[in-house]
This record gives C-alpha cells, structure tokens and sequence, in this order.
C-alpha cells in the first residue's frame, strides 16, 4: 500500500486476497472487482459490506463482468467510473501491461527453441509451442506497439499497425465498447461509429476500454461543439 491510499483500502484488499476476489481498479471512495455471475457479485458486495462498500448498478459493468462497490452512494453520480479514469492518465497508447506481452512471448519462444533444440527427446513437443509464441509475438506487437491514438484540431488521428488515419470529428457519431471474448474474458473493443460504419480502434482490458471510451466521449464532445 503507498501513501496515497487510503486506510480502507489496506482492508479490502486483504479480504480479497482472502475470498479469490480479484481487483480490476480502485479509487478514493471506489473499487471495482471482477465477477462471473449476479450471485457472485451479491457474495462480494456481503464480504466487502462491512467496510461500507455498497455495489453501484452499472450496465456496462455487467456486460464486462465487473462491480464497482462506492463507499459515498451519495456521490456515485459524479463518482461511479472514477476507478476506471484513475489508473490511466495517458490515452495516446496502450497500457503498460499490454506493451510488456509481445516481448514476454518472444522471451519464451526462445526459451521453447532453446529447450528442443538442446533437449529434444524430452521438449521435442515445444518447437510448436515456441513457433506458435514467436507466431503471436509479432502479431501482438503490430498490434498493440503499432497503435495510437490522438486527438487532432482537424480530427481523431488513429494509427494500428504502424499505419496513420485521421477520422474527421463531424463524421463521428458515437463511441462503446462490445466484448471481445476471443482475447480473453476481461477484454473489450473500442468500436467508434462514424459514417455510417463501424470501426475497431482497439482491444485492451475492460478497465482501459472503458476509460478510453469516456476519454474519446469527451474529445467528441468538446471538437463538434466548438
């Protein structure tokens, strides 16, 4: 715990530890925890009860198998994705996890052509594994190094796979996130909706999705209304 935190927060952790609940974000007077099912987010909300964290109904948190629990319900209004905008203060690229991935696959594909290629009659079964790491590891890179994305007087400057874009802000009508289960389950796309068409800006983790998706709302906003 640093000294920034706050004194509650020392106690939930702990009883997550405990429980198996696993934290997605926090803030001042806010947590977010993962859940798989209603039930399981009434048993955490019981557990965490005590330390006056009540459950904050959310559509997008059950849509991404989350609950944020708000330790002022009086003040969930302007408060309620404060978890979410807390950990990120730069949206111009993916986070930091994301970009460490692609070299930790590359270190353990060379690991798997190390191991069969010295010891083949015990690990002869990793050449395709390190072939299948090396395989993601470039797709992974193209993917989350070649992005970016920035907010431009003329238009939302986009780039995926090393490739610059530019979408005029009168030409957007909307931002949201939709799941995308085929990169995990607690990964969703960033889709922007301009031109009558719909675009995939990314896939991060639900906590940075939806923070991007409320940082790009009000990019929007603030362009077509000047």
């Amino acid at each position: 715990m640093t000294t920034a935190d706050p004194a509650w927060l020392k106690e939930a952790r702990e009883v997550c530890r405990r429980t198996g609940i696993n934290i997605a974000a926090h803030g001042d007077d806010s947590l977010v925890v993962y859940v798989e099912s209603r039930g399981q987010a009434a048993d955490i909300a019981s557990q965490l009860a005590p330390l006056g964290l009540q459950p904050l109904k959310d559509e997008d948190d059950d849509s991404a198998g989350l609950v944020t629990l708000c330790r002022n319900p009086e003040g969930i209004c302007a408060k309620g994705r404060e978890a979410r905008r807390a950990r990120f203060s730069d949206f111009s690229k993916p986070p930091m996890l994301d970009r460490l991935t692609p070299p930790l696959e590359f270190l353990f594909s060379i690991l798997a052509f190390w191991l069969s290629a010295t010891q083949f009659q015990r690990f002869w079964i990793l050449m395709p594994v390190g072939t299948f790491l090396l395989a993601k590891a470039i797709w992974d890179g193209a993917r989350i190094w070649g992005w970016r994305v920035r907010s431009q007087s003329e238009g939302l400057a986009l780039r995926r796979n090393f490739r610059w874009t530019v979408i005029p802000w009168a030409q957007i009508s909307a931002v949201e996130t939709r799941r995308a289960p085929y990169y995990g389950r607690y990964q969703e796309a960033v889709i922007l909706i301009a031109a009558n068409r719909s675009l995939r800006l990314g896939t991060f983790g639900c906590p940075f999705a939806r923070a991007l998706r409320d940082h790009l709302r009000g990019q929007i906003a603030l362009h077509q209304g000047s």
